[in-house]
């Protein structure tokens, strides 16, 4: 017998249709149900990853609505593989509203959660939506970019301004890798990027390897730092030790000291995390959201 079931769901927001998955439960008690919204990683799509814990999730009798972010996946939006982290929170908040605004859905028990970017994103909206969100959870997120390393070692400097240029006369944004073998032009070339993406969009037929040039200059302003201050409600963070994308030592730096922050530290790195401690990872989600919605 099913535990849940995934219904396609779209909504508005900045002014495209942004396309997403709701996964409902059908084996607990009749709703209103607590419910949660996600968005996807770096570049990525709602069918990498998001899964395995939406669908305990909703077992848990949790809703999770997962995002594809405008421009990626099936979601619309002209200039495609283009990030822009404050655009991405406000789907994250216009997502929200729906949930808020639909009787299927306890409005008083609403909470965010995400991996890597999307992990950003939930620190930013917890911090922001203290009135909505009242449990979040943050695994491996990123805080801040070291600014002088990225852009040196990928070589960007020159080229994004000249992209920058030619956009302004109409010219598509040039791209570049998201994963690639080390010392390929690639955003994320450690970790066992390029194998965990391979195992990862078997089942996301809309991921694309590639990402604007101006979606790095985004990244270097992007800090989260000051806003993982701020969160108030119960927060859940998870780290990878030996992550050489988003740093467990950064993410400590940001937190550390805080009562209302639970934080839990695996072994391994970035993309490691999602390999023998999938299980794990997903299941200390799903108590931690149960327990405080």
């Amino acid at each position: 017998m099913a535990t849940f079931e995934r219904l396609d769901y779209t909504f508005h927001t900045l002014g495209e249709i942004c396309a997403a998955d709701l996964y409902l439960p059908v084996s607990t008690a009749e709703g209103p149900w607590p419910a949660v919204i996600t968005g996807p990683g770096f570049a990525g799509v709602k069918e990498m990853l998001i899964p395995s814990y939406a669908q305990s999730l909703a077992t848990a009798g949790i809703a999770c609505l997962s995002v594809d972010f405008i421009g990626f996946g099936a979601s619309g939006g002209t200039i495609r593989q283009d990030i822009k982290p404050f655009d991405q929170i406000q789907t994250l908040r216009d997502g929200l509203a729906c949930l808020e605004n639909d009787d299927r859905f306890d409005s008083k028990r609403l909470g965010v959660w995400g991996t890597s970017l999307g992990g950003a994103h939930s620190l930013v909206i917890a911090a922001e939506e203290q009135e909505r969100i009242k449990a979040a959870v943050a695994l491996i997120p990123h805080i801040s970019v070291a600014t002088p390393g990225v852009m040196e070692r990928v070589g960007l400097g020159i080229p994004i301004v000249r992209d920058l240029f030619w956009r302004t006369l109409g010219y598509a944004p040039a791209t570049m890798a998201v994963t690639g073998e080390s010392g390929e032009r690639a955003v994320m070339t450690t970790d066992g990027a390029v194998e965990w993406i391979g195992q990862v969009t078997k089942e996301a037929p809309r991921y694309r390897n590639e990402v604007t040039l101006a979606s790095l200059l985004q990244m270097v302003g992007y800090n989260t730092k000051g806003y993982a201050r701020r969160v108030r409600c119960p927060l859940l963070a998870i780290c990878a030790v030996d992550d050489g994308i988003t740093p467990a030592s950064r993410i400590h730096d940001a937190m550390d000291g805080m009562a209302n922050v639970e934080f839990v530290d695996f072994e391994g790195s970035h993309f490691g995390l999602f390999g023998e401690s999938l299980g794990e990872t997903v299941r200390l989600t799903t108590e931690f959201l149960k327990k405080h919605l």
